[in-house]
């Protein structure tokens, strides 16, 4: 132990004065006016802040580029932590107007917190720094772009550089997309991305009214527990991806991301209890309904646990969790249907 930890110390020395040798110096992004969307995510750094202490002037006088991190391609993947972190890219504008306006996006719809600081000039010695900031809980009105995600304007002169840093604090994971769009080319895509989720939240309504309709006419608990589950399902989804925001113009308490895994753990019980009741465990298979029973009781322990745990150990639970329901789902279809359950079929079948 004694000698890891000399190992470390050691180690660290030389790796501060090499740090330059390690990382070479970082390339300015070149913005230009025909390109209209640029992904960054393998162009920027990263510097983490364990303690959430540093602030743009704590940054800005140092050599950051012996501090910031390089990445690698692809969504931002910092995972669950309780640091802050910084991003580093500078830009330059090559285009030929006089002046031109991006809209950087953070594509993180449940993002905590984040700043945007544009360092106009020499990072030592900035002609200008413009600073911005917002929050999970920031009204619609009151966000740069009047989007779900994090969405910041800045423009830049011609021939122009700067440096973008953004602060990033969550206390979810961070898987985030980062990208720099025209106005033009982020209405683009989001007109893209609005159609398919309208296509897929009105596919899930469409769900809904069916089983509704089955229920009224035949009284069989499955479509009700069916019923149950999508509209349970479908919460969480406008949870997760924040659209009680475009709904309301703020988010709504019921579709606060802090009841995110009390939402998870609801459509698992009505999950199990349709498969139950489908599947007719109890009068066929009593084994395998004692094994269903286990599992719901277990959801209700994990909704009271939740309520004394804080919003990241909830979350991680509720998410894990997830991964094992969906295998335990399909293997009680299996299984039953490999005794010779018909209607276990369909439903190994549709899950």
């Amino acid at each position: 132990m004694v000698f890891c930890w000399v190992s470390v110390l050691c180690g660290l020395m030389p790796s501060l004065t090499l740090a330059g040798e390690r990382y070479p110096s970082q390339k300015s992004l070149e913005l230009n006016d025909n390109q209209v969307y640029y992904d960054i995510n393998g162009l920027v750094r990263v510097l983490e802040d364990p303690d959430n202490t540093l602030t743009i002037n704590d940054i800005l006088p140092t050599n950051i580029e012996y501090v910031f991190e390089p990445t690698e391609p692809g969504p931002l993947n910092l995972g669950y932590s309780e640091s802050a972190f910084w991003i580093k890219l500078p830009v330059r504008y090559i285009g030929h107007r006089d002046s031109f306006e991006w809209w950087l996006q953070l594509d993180l719809p449940l993002l905590d917190y984040s700043e945007m600081h544009l360092v106009v000039g020499d990072i030592q010695s900035p002609s200008r720094v413009i600073t911005k900031s917002m929050g999970y809980d920031v009204p619609l009105k009151e966000r740069d772009v009047n989007h779900i995600t994090q969405v910041y304007r800045f423009s830049l002169n011609k021939g122009e550089h700067g440096t973008l840093l953004i602060k990033i604090k969550n206390n979810f994971s961070i898987h985030l997309p980062l990208s720099i769009y025209t106005p033009e080319g982020f209405a683009e895509h989001i007109a893209v991305e609005e159609l398919l989720y309208g296509a897929f939240i009105g596919a899930i309504l469409i769900m809904i009214a069916y089983n509704m309709f089955m229920f009224i006419s035949v009284r069989e608990n499955s479509f009700l527990y069916y019923i149950l589950y999508m509209v349970s399902y479908l919460i969480f989804l406008i949870t997760e991806r924040v659209h009680g925001l475009s709904l309301f113009g703020e988010v709504p308490a019921i579709f606060h991301k802090q009841y995110l895994a009390f939402y998870i753990w609801i459509s698992w019980v009505f999950a199990l209890l349709m498969a139950r009741s489908f599947l007719e465990t109890k009068e066929k298979e009593p084994e395998m309904d004692f094994v269903i029973k286990v599992f719901i009781w277990v959801v209700y322990i994990s909704l009271i646990i939740t309520t004394y745990t804080d919003l990241t150990t909830g979350i991680q639970w509720a998410v894990f969790s997830t991964l094992f329901y969906a295998v335990l789902m399909a293997w009680i279809a299996y299984s039953v249907m490999k005794r010779g359950n018909a209607a276990a079929r369909f439903y190994f079948l549709a899950w």
